[in-house]
Parts: C-alpha cells; structure tokens; sequence
C-alpha cells in the first residue's frame, strides 16, 4: 500500500512539472548579459537579439552572434554606446521586422555589394 501511495505521488509530481515548466527555461529571472562589450566591427557580426528592459531587468540586452576567427561566439553590446544606440534605433525604425533585420548590421561595403 505505501509503494502505491509512493509511486502515485511520485506520477502526479512528474505531471506537475510537466505542466507547470521552470521560469527560466523560457523567461530568465535575471539579466543575461552581465559584462557587455562597449564596440564591435559590425563586419563580423551574424545576427542579433534585442531584448527590452522588462521587470526582471532594468537594462536593454542586446546579444549579438559574431564570426571571430572561424568560430561563433554570443557577446553583448552594451547598449548606452553610440554603436549600441544605433542598432536599437535601427531595429525600432524597422518595426521589429525580422525579415528586414540585416539592414542594422550591414556595412556601408556590404551595402554596396547587394545593390
């Protein structure tokens, strides 16, 4: 009788957690760039993620995904610089369109060479 009030408890747990999953594997309860870089040559970066200041942040995090030396690395870029400023204007002046989100990080040579 104890091994089914155990295995019970232990299957109704296993469905909670299931149901219910940890805040932060989707939403982080803390900031995820704590040291940020302060300049980047926009050549080598990839892609980038924006993220707004939210209640579990007081900062905006910019995470860029950059090409440095044939290997890819995550760094933040700290946004009260001028370069930092720049791409938070540039990704609002888009409208946070995804599709046109290369334009923020183009060089004026790689302008150039897609038109």
């Amino acid at each position: 009788m104890n091994c089914k009030f155990q295995a019970t408890t232990l299957l109704a747990l296993a469905l909670i957690c299931a149901y219910f999953p940890a805040e932060s594997a989707s939403n982080p309860l803390r900031c995820l760039c704590i040291n940020s870089i302060n300049q980047v040559r926009f050549r080598i970066v990839e892609d980038y993620l924006i993220i707004p200041k939210e209640a579990h942040c007081r900062t905006t995090q910019i995470i860029l995904v950059i090409n440095y030396q044939n290997s890819k690395m995550e760094v933040c870029l700290n946004p009260e610089t001028k370069q930092g400023r720049a791409l938070v204007a540039c990704w609002d002046r888009i409208g946070h369109d995804i599709t046109r989100k290369k334009e923020c990080i183009l060089t004026p040579r790689k302008r150039a060479a897609e038109n």
